[in-house]
């Protein structure tokens, strides 16, 4: 299979939230960052409705707009957060209703450009991904 990223993306274990264009402003999801580039971003959000990720529903129909615009606040660390914002560009659902997205941004900074590879450099131990931290939530 031909691997058609433009920038390689690197494991980036965080946590973080994300709200989903179209959605009400305060229903904000939590998210696992799987993997980053320069890019975009690999997550993991249990989600209801995964091809809505993709589009929007309006009146009854799946209306497909190149992707929905999510923005993600990534937790990296105390005291500091970044919010970074991009359009879902794959979207699959997965054992327990989590979802896998794929998002490429919209609008990255120069200095949010800079988080991101700190964010590929950084390694954290984390085993079991969203699923455990969910399942242990229950």
């Amino acid at each position: 299979m031909e691997d058609r990223r433009q920038a390689e993306r690197l494991p980036a274990f965080c946590m973080g939230t994300c709200h989903v264009e179209g959605e009400p402003p305060d229903q904000w999801w939590e998210c696992e960052i799987i993997d980053a580039s320069t890019l975009g971003l690999g997550i993991e959000l249990c989600h209801p409705d995964p091809v809505a990720l993709l589009g929007m529903w309006q009146d009854g129909e799946l209306q497909l707009s190149g992707g929905r615009r999510i923005t993600v606040r990534l937790d990296l660390g105390p005291s500091c957060d970044m919010t970074v914002e991009g359009d879902v560009r794959h979207a699959a659902s997965g054992p327990d209703g989590v979802v896998r997205a794929g998002i490429k941004f919209v609008g990255l900074t120069e200095s949010q450009c800079s988080m991101i590879r700190v964010l590929q450099r950084r390694t954290v131990s984390s085993s079991g991904g969203i699923l455990a931290t969910m399942k242990s939530n229950v």
